[in-house]
């Protein structure tokens, strides 16, 4: 190795390592660091992993980035041998010598470019490893990339027991509605559409089975408004028979022999 001139200028790069040096270049990363010199002239007393020669600083970086333990680098402007350090240290010689603290720029490629965080998420540029920050969604996403799609089980969507499934799209979310529900979240409750309710009963949803009610007129009742209770009472007089129908007055009486009439009232031999 030959003698190290004295040291006029000492510039020092850190490289941040991640992907191949053919990417773009885009990201300035900054970091302040402290290496102490040894002695009047050389190289500052850094731990170094390979000591070269290089025409100019360029060619310095690029050996580091194809030194796999290569963190930073020295490059000497006044020497034009043995000018070139790779050093595996990032935060720099410990000593008690004073210390000349220098601001290492590297610059690397945007990782944020290749669209890495899923789901819409917002992707920050770091110059630590990964290389990238992913801001997720509020509530729906999670993991490195925002890849983990949460949605269903930290805000249940699907009402009505239907079932929650993640989705790629907006709103990340599919629902599988039960019968007689519809809708993005099954709120819509469709059991009143088909009419169910009969006699001129009206129809009112409800959230439990069978997910509706009937108002029923008189003088029907039950579930559906099926039930005709106009011979409850018992209308028919002097032993008349009572039988249901289905218009007004929702009844008719067979009446016994001598007597006539809506409910047997009149007698026939009183003509």
């Amino acid at each position: 190795m030959k003698p190290r001139m004295r040291v006029e200028f000492l510039i020092v790069f850190a490289v941040c390592r991640y992907f191949p040096i053919s990417m773009s270049i885009e990201l300035d990363c900054h970091r302040e660091q402290k290496f102490v010199k040894a002695e009047q002239d050389g190289l500052p007393a850094v731990n170094a992993i390979q000591v070269m020669t290089t025409s100019n600083v360029e060619f310095c970086t690029i050996k580091c980035l194809d030194n796999s333990g290569c963190k930073s680098i020295v490059y000497l402007l006044s020497n034009s041998d043995d000018n070139c350090l790779l050093s595996d240290e990032i935060n720099g010689a410990q000593s008690s010598n004073a210390s000349v603290t220098y601001i290492k720029t590297s610059q690397v490629t945007s990782v944020c470019q290749t669209n890495i965080c899923e789901h819409g998420s917002t992707c920050t540029d770091v110059c630590t490893p990964p290389y990238y920050h992913c801001t997720c969604l509020p509530l729906y996403f999670e993991g490195e990339r925002c890849e983990q799609n949460s949605k269903c089980e930290k805000m249940s969507p699907c009402q009505n027991s239907g079932t929650c499934s993640p989705s790629q799209v907006n709103p990340f979310y599919t629902c599988s509605c039960p019968t007689y529900f519809t809708g993005t979240n099954c709120e819509i409750n469709t059991r009143c559409y088909n009419s169910p309710c009969y006699n001129g009963g009206h129809c009112y949803t409800k959230s439990a089975y069978p997910y509706f009610d009937c108002s029923c007129p008189g003088p029907f009742s039950g579930s559906t408004c099926a039930i005709n209770t106009r011979c409850n009472a018992n209308p028919c007089q002097h032993g008349g028979t009572c039988y249901t129908q289905n218009h007004h007055p929702y009844f008719i009486c067979a009446c016994p022999t001598g007597r006539w009439g809506d409910v047997c009232e009149k007698n026939l031999l009183a003509w």
